[in-house]
């Protein structure tokens, strides 16, 4: 057999043994990875509405929050496209239509520019404001961050986005 031979049957062992190594991997973690994203949708639904002792899923990606049976208001999932990757995030809007917080589920943005819209000098600054949201670059309310102005803004389109899911 010659050299060439050889070295594609190493190859090729390798390939299929790296293959079933990483299915292997996968399928034993996708379980834990499903849940430990499930864990951060409630820890941000409980953030987002701290007071709420309930929260019913009442249409995709919203859900209503309750307090002693009454309806304090909506969570709702959205997401955009910032700089380098999808920002989900989990807008509470109460039911005069003003957001009650933000809460970022995931982001990839840029470590150190637009990673920092999970910062609370950011985020918290859609506290109580109303839909119609601006940078003050543009003559609005919120502060960009320096230098992540594309995930700044991905923010406001996503908190947007959850007012029009809504129907408001």
């Amino acid at each position: 057999m010659n050299e060439l031979a050889k070295m594609m049957i190493v190859l090729g062992t390798i390939l299929v043994v790296s293959i079933a190594t990483l299915t292997y991997v996968n399928q034993f973690t996708q379980p834990m990875i499903k849940e430990n994203m499930q864990d951060k949708a409630l820890a941000g639904l409980k953030t987002v509405f701290p007071e709420a002792d309930n929260f019913v899923q009442s249409a995709d990606k919203v859900h209503t929050a309750y307090s002693n049976g009454e309806i304090i208001g909506y969570v709702v999932e959205t997401s955009e496209y910032g700089y380098s990757s999808d920002i989900r995030l989990l807008v509470g809007i109460k039911p005069d239509n003003t957001l009650k917080s933000v809460f970022v589920l995931e982001q990839q943005e840029t470590p150190g520019l637009g990673s920092r819209i999970v910062e609370d000098n950011f985020i918290r600054q859609f506290d109580g404001q109303n839909k119609g949201l601006k940078l003050s670059k543009d003559g609005g309310t919120i502060d960009g961050i320096t230098s992540a102005t594309i995930s700044s803004e991905a923010v406001l389109r996503a908190v947007e986005k959850a007012h029009e899911i809504l129907g408001e």
